[in-house]
């Protein structure tokens, strides 16, 4: 079955699929085919779905402030820092693993 046939057979099975009868999961062993599959295929076909009840998420900008201090314990050694750049604290980290 080509490509274009899967999808097409796929679709008929989404068009068949009444929300208010009964479940996917329900309607999927009616027709003796994959819940997994009739999801997977919903989202190839139409996309993503918006969820009725849901109500729309807005994202927040967020800034993340590095803290005052950090504190590390590596091989029993504790480190504490502040404004340190990444390659000083590599470097740190790999004295620390060689002792």
């Amino acid at each position: 079955m080509s490509r274009s046939e899967t999808l097409e057979r796929w679709k008929q099975i989404m068009d068949g699929y009444q929300a208010g009868a009964e479940t996917v999961t329900e309607y999927c062993k009616r027709l003796n085919v994959c819940t997994r599959m009739f999801y997977h295929y919903r989202l190839a076909i139409y996309g993503p779905t918006k969820r009725s009840s849901s109500k729309e998420s807005r994202l927040l900008p967020v800034v993340a402030e590095p803290p005052e201090q950090t504190t590390v314990s590596v091989n029993r050694i504790q480190l504490s820092y502040t404004n340190i750049t990444d390659q000083e604290l590599s470097r740190i980290l790999r004295l620390c693993r060689d002792l």
